[in-house]
């Protein structure tokens, strides 16, 4: 998705090359594509851990009783 997104950004870059922005907004433009997919990225595994754990300490304690 990063690659994606940022492929579009350039190509429209190179396309329009009268945009009157510098070089620095156009890093500073992919950096925060770049910093936005990855917190969300990083947003969404700590979402799935945090309600998934509950059942994998359940199924842990169901797992310990068989054996037991």
């Amino acid at each position: 998705m990063l690659i994606g997104a940022l492929a579009i950004y350039w190509l429209t870059f190179q396309v329009n090359t009268d945009t009157g922005q510098t070089w620095w907004n156009h890093a500073l433009t992919v950096y925060a594509v770049a910093v936005a997919i990855g917190l969300t990225a990083w947003a969404s595994d700590r979402e799935v851990r945090r309600k998934l754990e509950p059942r994998r300490q359940r199924l842990r304690g169901l797992l310990e009783a068989l054996e037991g």
